[in-house]
Order: structure tokens, then sequence, then C-alpha cells
């Protein structure tokens, strides 16, 4: 154990951020750059020279982003950690209170536990691609619920007023999946990687630009570790002589709702991937897990062409240093 890194708990809210720090302050500060850039200033002149902090948080629906990013301005090590395992560790302390100050502790607890390492600080390019195509996303969303209420409205001044809204929000998706484009082609990796994946078949630029705003990671992870970090890993869930049937869950829904619409084009017109679905098929299995295997299966092959890829670049980097 290395003595020298402090794990430093913070349970996140909108307005406030209730820290832990080991054997010096628990207290709460506001949640704003301000705040947290003073208390990290404070925290570096308590550790000194000799000792690394490591800021540890949860994901909260995005107001956690403001500490990870003064965190990586200020250089100061952060880390998010899973809240479900969070709880599920302090319960099996027998802690079944929960308080921000109590929650606190336990993030400290279970990130030195569970040796979580610190979050790669993202490029400026990543931060805006990722903040763009979820504002898309949104503004899908909304352009999606709009149709189903245009189907049922029968009132023709309403229906008019529905059919200028829709207009206007397939022109706001089409500029922010054109900026989304324009941010991947200025980043030298993203840029490289978006031309490989285009030569799959069966997977096109709104789902290339989804994995790299939401899985910046790819070419860096395992197999194993990139489908269960999409959430299409399949759990295991046997016991004794029973033999569970396995479902997938947990991971980032954004990545793998991305995989979805690849995957049924994939599994038609890719002739691995249709030969792999087909196989499946006549085994027995039923058409939504077969879908779901060669979701998997794609996002392992992006993973596999990416750190290939990569590996390629870093040789020609290489060789022109040489």
């Amino acid at each position: 154990m290395n003595s020298n890194l402090i794990y430093i708990g913070v349970d996140v809210a909108k307005d406030k951020l209730d820290i832990y720090v080991p054997t010096w302050c628990s207290k709460t500060i506001a949640n704003s750059s301000r705040s947290i850039k003073a208390f990290l200033r404070q925290l570096s002149k308590h550790l000194g020279s000799e000792r690394t902090g490591l800021v540890c948080v949860e994901p909260t629906g995005g107001y956690e982003r403001t500490m990870l990013q003064c965190c990586w301005e200020l250089e100061v090590g952060v880390c998010r950690i899973d809240a479900w395992q969070a709880r599920r560790y302090a319960q099996s302390f027998g802690i079944l209170e929960k308080t921000d100050k109590l929650d606190a502790q336990i993030i400290a607890r279970f990130a030195e536990q569970r040796k979580i390492p610190a979050l790669a600080k993202p490029s400026v390019q990543q931060i805006k691609l990722r903040e763009i195509w979820r504002t898309r996303q949104a503004v899908s969303k909304q352009s999606f619920a709009l149709q189903n209420l245009l189907a049922l409205t029968v009132d023709e001044d309403a229906a008019k007023i529905l059919r200028k809204t829709l207009n206007m929000f397939e022109k706001r998706i089409a500029e922010l999946e054109d900026l989304c484009e324009k941010i991947v082609k200025s980043d030298k990796r993203m840029k490289r990687l978006y031309k490989c994946f285009l030569e799959v078949k069966g997977v096109g630029k709104v789902t290339i630009i989804n994995t790299l705003a939401e899985i910046p990671e790819i070419g860096t992870l395992t197999r194993r570790r990139i489908s269960k970090l999409a959430g299409l890993a399949p759990i295991a869930d046997d016991s004794g002589t029973r033999s569970g049937q396995r479902h997938i869950r947990k991971g980032r829904s954004a990545a793998r709702n991305g995989m979805y619409m690849a995957a049924l084009s994939a599994s038609s017109y890719n002739d691995i991937l249709s030969a792999f679905y087909k196989k499946l098929i006549a085994g027995g299995k039923p058409r939504k897990v077969a879908l779901t295997a060669v979701m998997r299966k794609l996002l392992i092959c992006l993973n596999s062409i990416a750190a290939e890829s990569d590996r390629e670049a870093m040789l020609i980097e290489d060789e022109i240093a040489c």
C-alpha cells in the first residue's frame, strides 16, 4: 500500500460538495469552480511535496463535472467510482445509514480498498465532442417525442406548429452532427479512427461519433473490459447445480444504445456478423439475444481496430523520431 497516496472522498450534490480527507478534515463547500479550486489549493498545502491526493467522486448526472475539470486544471488526481458498488461496500460492513458526510467517508474507503486509478485527462476536443454530441442526442430525443405527438394530433393548427418545430429540430440536429464531425477531424487520433471505423460494413457516421464521444478509451482496453464498460458482457448467475440465465446490465447506456442500430445493419449487410447472427438464430437463440451478441462482437471489433491503428501510428512516430 502506498502510504503517500491519500484518497479524498467527495459526495456530490447539485449545489454542494461534502468532502472527507482522512486524518485532516470533513467539510462542506459550494459546488462551484471558485470554492473547489480554493479547497484544492488548501489540500495541496496540507499534503506537501511528499504526499499525493486522489479525489474520488461518484457520477451524479453531470454535477461532478466541475470537480473533475478543476482537478485537471490544477493537476490534482481524480477518479470516478461506481455508486452502486460503493453502496454495497458500505452494506458489507453493516453500514445501513446514508448521509452525505458518511457517503464521503465510504467513497474514500472504497476507492482506497479497490485501488481505483486516476482518470486520464481528456483533451479539449474530447470534452467538446461529448458535450455537443449529448446536446444532439437530447434534441433528437425531443424531436422523436414531437413526431409521436404529431401522429396523434387532429387539429390542423397544432399540427402546423408541430411540423415547423420538427423542421427546426432537424436543422439543429444536422448542425450539431456537422459540428461533431469537424471536431473529430480536428483531432489526430479521432480522425484516424473515424476513417478506420468507416471501413466496417454496418457502421456509419452517427455510430462512430457516438462511440468516440461515449467511449474515448476504445482501443486501450481488453475485449472483456470494453464489453463490460458498455454493458454488453453477459453476467453469470450460477449457484450450485443451477445454471442461471445470463443477462447484460450496468455499463454506459449511451454507448450501448449507439451500438444497437449499427448491429441491426451489420446483422444484415456485414458478411461476417450476418453469418454470426444467422448461426445464433439457427442454434435456437432468441433474436434479441442474438442481436445483443452482434452488438458485443461489433464493439470488440472496433476496439481491436482502434488498438491496431494506435500501434501502427506509434510505430510510424517512432520511425520518424529515429
